[in-house]
């Protein structure tokens, strides 16, 4: 069990009003884990698990508030209650000499519990626009998909008696998450999901029986994989940042 803190601060957003830069408050979190670690198989096989529970009071995310102007901007907002529950487990595995067989999971169940925030916005009779407003109770917190994995193969076997070849590939991913809290009404529900995706990388090379020295030539998202990872709204523009596409690249190591 521990308890953390994150301090108050002020908004970085630009925003057209006054009240866009009004301060946040302190942040807490209390982290119940429990886990385990297990070796079998003579050491061939280790796995590793944990369940944990994190009760957020406070927690700063960014939202949405109305402009009287211009209309839904981000705003930087405490959500006074919060939880998240999740599980992670972690296999390793050695089944020959030279193979390893790796993966790992992730489960969250990322939840407000209490916050009233903006779903829409109306015009009122002076003609400037004013918020919608209902509970966010149960609706899930942004950036927190409800699944992440990895998987990984390598394979490290000798070519000569002082020259060992190696090949590796992976993949990595999650289920499709959001990167705001909060959605305005007048647009699709879905105007800030960031999708599910899965991205592939690997390896080979050659390195010095004794790891002297090490060639790999890599490759990270070798399928050029298009995927967001973050969405956001500047005004009148949606924004949406993307991930690196395919990159290859070589990298020469010494141990000294």
């Amino acid at each position: 069990v521990s308890k953390g803190y994150k301090a108050g601060s002020f908004g970085q957003i630009s925003g057209a009003i006054v009240d866009a830069y009004r301060g946040v408050k302190q942040a807490h979190l209390i982290d119940y884990e429990i886990g385990y670690k297990l070796q079998l198989m003579d050491r061939k096989l280790s796995v590793n698990g944990a369940f944990f529970y994190y009760d957020y009071r406070n927690k700063q995310l960014r939202a949405k508030f109305i402009d009287p102007i211009f209309g839904g901007l981000d705003q930087l907002v405490n959500v006074p209650k919060s939880t998240v529950k999740g599980a992670e487990i972690e296999i390793n595995a050695r089944p020959t000499d030279g193979l390893t067989l790796s993966a790992s999971a992730m489960y969250l169940d990322a939840k407000v519990k209490k916050y009233i925030g903006v779903v829409g916005l109306h015009r009122e009779p002076n003609g400037l626009l004013a918020p919608d407003l209902e509970s966010f109770a149960g609706r899930r917190l942004p950036f927190s998909p409800k699944f992440q994995y990895t998987v990984r193969v390598d394979y490290d076997t000798p070519i000569t008696d002082s020259l060992n070849g190696f090949v590796g590939i992976g993949a990595h991913g999650q289920s499709k998450t959001s990167g705001v809290l909060t959605t305005l009404g007048v647009q699709p529900a879905d105007i800030f999901d960031i999708k599910a995706h899965t991205i592939v990388d690997a390896n080979v090379g050659i390195h010095a029986a004794d790891n002297a020295w090490r060639l790999t030539l890599w490759g990270k998202n070798i399928f050029n994989k298009f995927y967001n990872t973050n969405v956001i709204q500047a005004y009148d523009s949606v924004v949406r940042y993307t991930g690196m596409p395919v990159t290859y690249g070589v990298t020469l190591g010494f141990r000294m």
